[in-house]
This record gives structure tokens, sequence and C-alpha cells, in this order.
């Protein structure tokens, strides 16, 4: 096993939010129903309506899933925005270089709050040889909290990571997406190469 010494570790996280815009029915309505009631409106040409309660039954759904981190990517610069970001080719970082870590979390709670609807994740974050031996972490280093007046799905999450005094060598970082109003889990490892 690699014997690994890490002077400082900078562990940085940010995120951002773009609301959809669709009012959402609460939780556990009827899925079928809705199916059915908008196939109705669309085909009376109600599209909008129909795409409203597709919406509630989409809703629906997702508050059945679990936490899934999707469309987890390295990216070369800030992300503008859901969805907006260009991936980075390799992993392959320069010593004391910022890995920058785009992801999209689907299925985490919302809770209703009366005139606002709120969601609130926090992260782990470890660094593991190749054989999968944590050299180190940080529990909870990052912590966000969403207040809106929509159900907001379409969120990401953008992480940086500065991995100061990490020598040359292949690596993984394991980031792990907590949800604070559920059980709710999810994690991700991705290999990395730091160069000189």
């Amino acid at each position: 096993m690699k014997k690994v010494i890490i002077n400082r570790w900078v562990l940085l996280g940010f995120f951002s939010f773009i609301s959809t815009g669709i009012i959402f029915a609460a939780p556990g309505a009827n899925i079928p129903r809705l199916l059915k009631e908008a196939r109705v409106l669309y085909e009376r040409g109600d599209y909008f309506e129909s795409y409203l309660k597709l919406g509630e039954a989409s809703f629906d759904v997702w508050t059945k899933c679990p936490l899934i981190l999707n469309n987890v990517q390295f990216v070369v610069d800030e992300p503008d925005g859901f969805g907006i970001y260009t991936p980075r080719a390799n992993a392959i970082f320069k010593q004391g270089e910022k890995i920058r870590i785009y992801m999209e979390p689907v299925g985490f709670t919302i809770k209703d709050r009366g005139e606002f609807k709120e969601l609130s994740l926090s992260t782990d974050f470890n660094i593991l040889d190749t054989e999968g031996n944590v050299l180190a972490g940080k529990r909870d280093f990052g912590r966000w909290t969403m207040k809106s007046r929509a159900y907001n799905t379409q969120f990401m999450l953008k992480l940086n990571y500065s991995l100061t005094g990490a020598p040359p060598g292949r690596y993984k970082i394991e980031t792990v997406v907590k949800d604070n109003f559920s059980a709710k889990r999810a994690s991700v490892i991705q290999d990395i190469e730091i160069v000189q």
C-alpha cells in the first residue's frame, strides 16, 4: 500500500439551482389518474394544462425515487447553470490544480413548508488510494439548504476540490451526498491522476 502524507486539504463546495417553474401538487397524487387527465387534456388541445398534469405525475414518481447522482462530470470551469458546463477531456490534474465536479442529484426530499418548499443536502468527501483505502476525508464539508416557492427538481451541485500536498499518483475521489430530510444517501467514486 502506498503511504501518502497530505499536509492540507482545501475543500470548497458550491451549488446552484434552476427552477422549472412548474407548480406541482402535493406528493402522493395518483399517477394513473394524473396520466389519464393529462391525456384527455392533450387530446382536447390543452397542451399547457396537459404539461402541468404530467409535471404532477413526474413529481409523484420523484418522491419515491432513491437519491441518485446523475450526470457526474469533471468540468473545465465553473458551470453557468443546470446543464450548462464544459466537460473536461480527462481526469489528469496538476498538483494544486482545482478539481471541479458537476453533478445533478435526483430524488432528494422537498419539504412543503407552506409558502415555501425546502431542500437540504450535505456532502462528505474522501480521497482513496487505488485499492480503496481512505487516505483523507472530511465529513459535512458542504451543506446546502434552499427555500423556494416552487418544487425545484432541476438542481445541480458544483464541487471544487483542491488537494494541496497530494504527491503525484493515481487516486479515487469519493463524494457522498446526503439528504438531510431523509435517510437517502448516494455516492460516486471517480478516478483521478495527480501529476507534477
